[in-house]
C-alpha cells in the first residue's frame, strides 16, 4: 500500500485524478478492467510497480526483466532505463494519447494460428498483428469491418478466436496521432541505458535492450506489435532454470507463458501473483506464490511475509 501510495501522488499532476480514489477503490471488487484506456494504464502502472517492491522486500532481485505493453514501462524502471517519477509522466502522457484516438473505429481480436497465418489474414482482410503471444496465439487489430470479415472467414474454416471487448486498434498505425506525444515527452525525461543487471527483455524486439532507448523508441512501443512469444523464447533459449514471477492484478501472462514453457518441464516455475478469481483473498494468494518461489529455489526473507485480512 505504501509503494501505491507513492505512485499515487506521481501520477495526479499528469493525470487529473487518483488512480486509488476513482479506479482501484472505486468498486467492491477493485476491478480494473471496466475502465477506459486513459485509467486503465496508469492503475496498471501503479499496480505492477508496487508489487514490484512487495517482492523486493521479500528478498526476491531479479536476473531478467519483461513487461507486455504498459508492463515494459514498469520493467523499464527496475532496469534503471526510467525513474519512478518520469516513468509516472510518460504512462500519463501514454494513456492521454492513446484514449484521444477515436473509439468506435477499431477492436482487436485473438486468433488462434501461428504468426505466419496470421500475417496471410491480415493482408487478406486489410488488418495488423499486434501482439505475438504464443505459437498459436496472435492479436489482430483493425477496422471493425476488417476484423468482421475475418472472422466470418474463421468460422467457416473453424479457427477459434476471440473478440476483445476495446474499441481501439492497438499496437496498429490506428495509433498514429498519439505518436508525436510520445516522442515529445520522451525529450522531458531522463532515459539511461539498461542496468546490466537486472537485463531487460524489451518486446518490441524479443531480444535484450542494450542501448538507451530514444525516442522512436517510446513511440514504436504504442504503434508496433508486443512480441512476446519471441521474448520468451529469449528467456528460455539457453535451458538454465527458470522462475518467472507475473506482477499484475492477473494471470494472462502466466497463462500465454504456459503455452510456450514445454510441458512438465522441471526447468521452469510460473509464478502469478495475482488472479481475478482470488482478488479477495489477496494476501492469502501473495502467501501461495511466495510459497511456490521458495519451492522453485528462490531465496526469500520468510520474515517479510505477514498474512491478514485484506487492506
Amino acid at each position: 500500500r505504501a509503494s501505491m501510495d507513492e505512485v499515487d501522488e506521481l501520477l495526479p499532476p499528469h493525470l487529473g485524478f487518483s488512480v486509488l480514489k476513482t479506479v482501484v477503490y472505486a468498486k467492491d471488487d477493485h476491478a480494473v478492467g471496466d475502465t477506459t484506456t486513459l485509467q486503465s494504464q496508469p492503475t496498471l502502472f501503479a499496480i505492477e510497480y508496487s508489487l514490484t517492491r512487495v517482492w523486493a522486500m521479500l528478498g526476491v532481485e531479479p536476473n531478467v526483466v519483461m513487461g507486455h505493453s504498459v508492463g515494459e514501462i514498469v520493467a523499464s524502471v527496475l532496469a534503471g532505463v526510467l525513474s519512478v517519477a518520469d516513468a509516472a509522466k510518460l504512462i500519463c502522457v501514454r494513456a492521454k494519447a492513446m484514449h484521444a484516438v477515436p473509439a468506435g473505429r477499431g477492436g482487436m481480436s485473438v486468433v488462434f494460428v501461428g504468426e505466419a497465418a496470421a500475417q496471410a489474414l491480415c493482408e487478406s482482410y486489410k488488418v495488423e498483428i499486434a501482439a505475438v503471444n504464443g505459437d498459436n496465439c496472435v492479436t489482430i487489430a483493425g477496422s471493425f469491418s476488417g476484423l468482421d470479415a475475418m472472422q466470418e472467414h474463421l468460422k467457416d474454416k473453424d479457427i477459434r478466436f476471440k473478440r476483445l471487448d476495446v474499441a481501439r486498434a492497438f499496437h496498429t498505425s490506428h495509433m498514429e496521432s498519439a505518436l508525436p506525444s510520445m516522442i515529445e515527452i520522451v525529450k522531458e525525461i531522463n532515459v539511461k541505458a539498461p542496468k546490466s543487471t537486472p537485463k531487460l527483455v524489451s518486446l518490441l524486439s524479443g531480444g535484450l535492450m542494450t542501448e538507451t532507448p530514444g525516442p522512436e523508441h517510446w513511440a514504436d512501443h504504442v504503434r508496433k506489435p508486443v512480441l512476446f512469444l519471441q521474448g520468451m523464447r529469449s528467456l528460455l533459449k539457453d535451458g538454465r532454470p527458470r522462475v518467472f514471477i507475473e506482477l499484475g492484478p492477473d494471470a494472462a501472462l502466466t497463462a500465454m507463458a504456459k503455452r510456450i514453457v514445454p510441458a512438465f518441464d522441471p526447468n521452469v516455475a510460473l509464478i502469478p501473483t495475482m488472479t481475478k478469481a482470488r482478488r479477495e483473498d489477496e494476501n492469502l494468494r501473495l502467501a501461495e506464490a511466495f510459497g511456490k518461489a521458495y519451492v522453485a529455489g528462490v531465496n526469500l526473507k520468510f520474515k517479510a511475509l505477514k498474512v491478514g485480512p485484506p487492506m
